[in-house]
């Protein structure tokens, strides 16, 4: 599990009487870092999520913007190798929730990272993804490359919810 960062919908796994960075803290504790080493990264890892003095303000208060930006800096904190991101860009703010879909493009490609990347929005997919699967009552649909996609997911889209008929 060490080599796996989450960040899903409904997150629930803070603790609302801990600050942000002591959330983090006790989340890096599992991951196996040490102290200086998450202080280092959760000051790298700052300079894009921008939580600034809410880092140091108790999770109960945080807005669900900023809580999906300390649960996307929770899935990043340890640099894993494979990420599981379930509709993180929910609640995010117009600007930042593009910054980070460019983010998420370039660190899977310049890091080689695996990215799992779950989305109702049909143009995520078609920024993001090399292999898009599309699910229908929770059974595969399609499995499709990006080649065969790029600009025309929301027409295998709505052939998938024909099938529901």
């Amino acid at each position: 599990l060490k080599n796996i960062g989450i960040c899903i919908d409904n997150e629930r796994g803070f603790f609302n009487k801990l600050t942000g960075v002591e959330n983090l803290e006790y989340y890096a504790a599992h991951y196996g870092l040490g102290k200086l080493d998450t202080l280092k990264r959760i000051e790298e890892l700052e300079t894009f999520f921008k939580l600034g003095k809410n880092l140091q303000s108790y999770y109960q208060y945080y807005s669900s913007g900023n809580k999906k930006r300390l649960a996307l800096m929770r899935a990043f904190l340890h640099d894993p190798s494979i990420l599981i991101l379930d509709e993180i860009t929910d609640n995010l703010d117009p600007i930042f929730r593009e910054k980070m879909l460019a983010y998420l493009l370039n660190h899977g490609k310049e890091k080689g990272k695996i990215i799992l990347f779950a989305t109702q929005r049909i143009e995520e997919a078609e920024q993001l993804c090399s292999h898009a699967i599309l699910l229908n009552r929770g059974r595969m649909v399609y499995s499709l490359k990006a080649e065969e996609f790029k600009g025309r997911l929301s027409n295998f889209y709505r052939e998938s919810q024909e099938l529901k008929s």
